[in-house]
């Protein structure tokens, strides 16, 4: 294990510290600019001018601490930047290693493949989480302590914080670890994971309650604003806010799905099929069939997010050019990846695809 880890860090290593170097420095500047922007309008607030502005047009007591409270998104603006240096990290490990041919002299090793993944795991996602970790609490700190509380959040919804954007990083680097075998083209790697990736965390969350809304308003004709007031699909979105408990069980629990899901792949993935797709056969079907559906979903539901909120009511024309177009996606969706799978179109007798095993 310790020469596994060894060959990690040569591998990576400096990459690594370059990473985390990067995000000592967002994490550092994010709350040097929150700070900033506080004084900034305090010092406004102080200027002769606002005070004579101030005496012909009375700011409210409300008002001015509205003006200077920090809101909840603002202390993680910078989970953005964060997650895509992970997934930079975590490419690096596996589809980058096969697109540098590296694979080959990994799996030529005399050692296990359950003791090579773990390697790969321990080399430095528990060190990347633990200096995240004390990034961010370090700027939580440094925030609140110069910042008054009463223009800030709770220090408990700041942990949370904290606690919940560890999860979505964890979640994110398996995913990233996950797909990166799976596929066999770096590209593609890449692709798959920030489409599944944003969906799961922007676009689903917003989308699916507004799907039922959108059916709810046509089915019983009844304004799209009464019926989301009484959306049952409402806290579908709480998963994905950084400030709930909710959103810390579910990226747990997905980061350890996906886990086990890279320990299968990276169990049964053979070199023989480096550069397709899907590098094994036997998922490639199913892998299809969940594309096929999974990408025409995230379009609905993106486009939900924005179609629904523009009209009171969903009349026809509304609902079924929507359903016309989820099946012209589904459509579209298929042949693409049917061709990119099995080199292939649908419903072809001739076919490029390498034999199952």
């Amino acid at each position: 294990m310790r020469g596994l880890l060894l060959k990690e860090w040569r591998q990576s290593g400096g990459l690594f510290c370059l990473v985390i170097l990067l995000i000592g420095a967002f994490y550092i500047n994010h709350s040097f600019k929150v700070v900033s922007t506080y004084q900034t309008t305090l010092q406004q607030h102080a200027s002769q001018e606002f005070q004579k502005d101030d005496q012909e047009w009375p700011l409210s007591d409300a008002d001015f601490e509205s003006s200077l409270k920090v809101g909840e998104t603002t202390l993680y603006t910078y989970a953005p930047v964060v997650l895509l240096l992970l997934l930079v990290l975590g490419f690096k490990q596996s589809a980058g290693e096969r697109f540098r041919k590296n694979d080959y002299f990994t799996y030529g090793l005399p050692q296990p493949r359950w003791r090579i993944f773990w390697a790969k795991q321990l080399a430095f996602l528990p060190l990347a989480l633990l200096s995240i970790g004390l990034f961010s609490g370090a700027s939580m700190w440094y925030i609140y302590m110069k910042i008054p509380e009463m223009f800030l959040p709770p220090a408990t919804m700041a942990v949370m914080i904290v606690f919940s954007s560890l999860a979505v990083y964890f979640f994110a680097f398996e995913l990233t670890l996950c797909l990166g075998w799976l596929c066999g083209n770096l590209i593609f790697a890449i692709l798959s994971t920030l489409l599944l990736f944003t969906s799961i965390l922007y676009l689903i969350p917003t989308g699916v309650p507004s799907i039922w809304v959108s059916i709810q308003s046509f089915v019983e004709q009844k304004s799209v604003d009464v019926l989301w007031l009484n959306n049952l699909l409402a806290g579908l979105a709480n998963y994905a806010d950084f400030r709930s408990s909710a959103s810390l069980i579910t990226f747990l629990i997905l980061g350890l799905v996906c886990g086990g899901c890279a320990y299968l792949v990276h169990q049964k993935m053979t070199l023989e099929y480096d550069g397709d797709f899907i590098i094994l056969p036997k998922l490639r079907k199913p892998i299809w069939l969940f594309a096929s559906l999974y990408v025409p979903f995230t379009w609905l539901c993106y486009m939900e997010i924005y179609h629904y909120s523009g009209f009171r009511m969903i009349g026809a024309e509304q609902f079924f050019g929507m359903c016309l177009g989820t099946l012209f996606i589904l459509f579209i969706t298929g042949i693409i990846t049917h061709w990119l799978i099995f080199k292939t179109f649908p419903f072809s007798k001739k076919s490029r695809a390498l034999p199952a095993k």
